[in-house]
């Protein structure tokens, strides 16, 4: 995952009891933390709200990547 890639949660994830409100949230990469493995991440939910986080590099389990 780098800057610029749209990133959406895996099925594994939004399948979970209590996070299947993350089913069709769409996240835009806007920042690398140096030194760390961690990206900041800008969400829109499907109502259209914003939502500001921050994930790691190697949960490859949690995310996927929908265009680079």
């Amino acid at each position: 995952m780098k800057v610029g890639d749209l990133v959406k949660f895996s099925k594994w994830h939004s399948g979970r009891p209590g996070y299947e409100y993350t089913d069709r949230w769409i996240g835009l990469i806007y920042r690398r933390s140096p030194g760390r493995n961690r990206v900041k991440v800008q969400w829109v939910t499907a109502e259209g709200a914003q939502v500001f986080g921050s994930i790691g590099l190697g949960d490859t389990r949690s995310y996927e990547v929908i265009s680079d």
